[in-house]
């Protein structure tokens, strides 16, 4: 496609040209003139006699030559009521015998030969093209393969980075970033569906202790193994975090209130029944604890505002312990 093709093997013997020359119109064309465009009705077909003509196919994204004596046009009588699927072009002055239905039915008639050949070379046609729309086809389905497969892996790629940007490095808990996206969608669900929704805020406690005297390395043990108590103490559906050093949530969709007070119980215990930090001492860490509901119609502030006062609350009060209001 795109380039140049001329096609030099003889279409018809000369006397079945002098035959058709006879039976046929002459039409002269001189140079850049169309001859018929794509999507008009075809009603009769060509002979070259003299000159080359341009056949332009796709919206001039592929073309053929043709010269003497080929013949073009001729779909116009094996496929019945055809349109054009090109726009003929004389590329030079052409000379051209025209043949309509009347005078194909007299050769098939007379002459038979002749619309056996012109039959015969019009299938080699089809069936060229037939082979070459087929290459096309594989060609560009490999290409959409390609396409495809680069744009998965594109995919995958934003994936990943997304989930590293919500994510805690540490932990493997969703991060602070994705709580706050995670809580408008959960509240808006909450304000338009009427679900429930609760939060709880985590803080432990001994935890500074930790770090000053064994250092971070030992106190990033300690926060990875109270994110795998989060990780694993609430359902599939509820989301825990790590949301700054020692803090950690978890947002609670459809969680009826009775649950709450258990949950957060739950997780004090998880947290306190951790070994020591370091076997030979006595240096535990332990959490407190504040849980909520949300109430529709409130911010996000106040929904965090609300559940932190609790979280110090537990703190108030001897920390180690898990406050629960609706």
């Amino acid at each position: 496609m795109g380039s140049a093709e001329i096609d030099t093997e003889p279409a018809l013997s000369s006397e079945d040209m002098d035959a058709i020359l006879k039976s046929g119109a002459l039409l002269f064309c001189p140079d850049g003139e169309v001859i018929f465009r794509i999507g008009e009705v075809g009603d009769c077909m060509y002979f070259i006699l003299d000159g080359t003509v341009r056949l332009i196919f796709d919206g001039g994204k592929g073309f053929k030559l043709l010269d003497k004596p080929d013949f073009f046009g001729e779909l116009a009588f094996v496929m019945g009521e055809h349109r054009r699927t090109a726009t003929a072009v004389a590329e030079t002055q052409v000379r051209l015998a025209v043949l309509d239905h009347k005078t194909v039915d007299h050769l098939l008639a007379v002459q038979p030969r002749i619309i056996f050949s012109i039959l015969r070379k019009t299938c080699v046609y089809l069936l060229s093209s037939e082979q070459g729309l087929i290459s096309d086809l594989k060609a560009r389905n490999i290409e959409l393969r390609h396409t495809l497969d680069y744009l998965r892996r594109t995919k995958e790629e934003l994936d990943v980075q997304e989930l590293l940007a919500r994510t805690d490095n540490l932990t493997g808990l969703y991060n602070r970033r994705c709580m706050d996206m995670q809580m408008e969608k959960l509240m808006r669900l909450a304000n338009s569906m009427g679900d429930s929704l609760a939060i709880l805020l985590t803080d432990l406690d001994g935890f500074k202790p930790v770090n000053d005297t064994y250092g971070h390395p030992m106190g990033d043990v300690v926060l990875r193994q109270v994110g795998k108590i989060f990780q694993d103490t609430g359902r599939r559906t509820d989301l825990p975090f790590r949301i700054g050093g020692d803090e950690f949530s978890m947002l609670l969709p459809n969680m009826s209130g009775s649950r709450g007070p258990g949950l957060c119980e739950s997780l004090r215990r998880a947290v306190e029944a951790l070994p020591p930090v370091v076997p030979e001492t006595k240096l535990r860490v332990t959490a407190s604890i504040g849980g909520t509901m949300y109430r529709p119609g409130e911010t996000v502030a106040e929904f965090l505002d609300r559940a932190d006062k609790l979280l110090y609350q537990a703190k108030r009060e001897g920390k180690n312990r898990a406050v629960w209001s609706e």
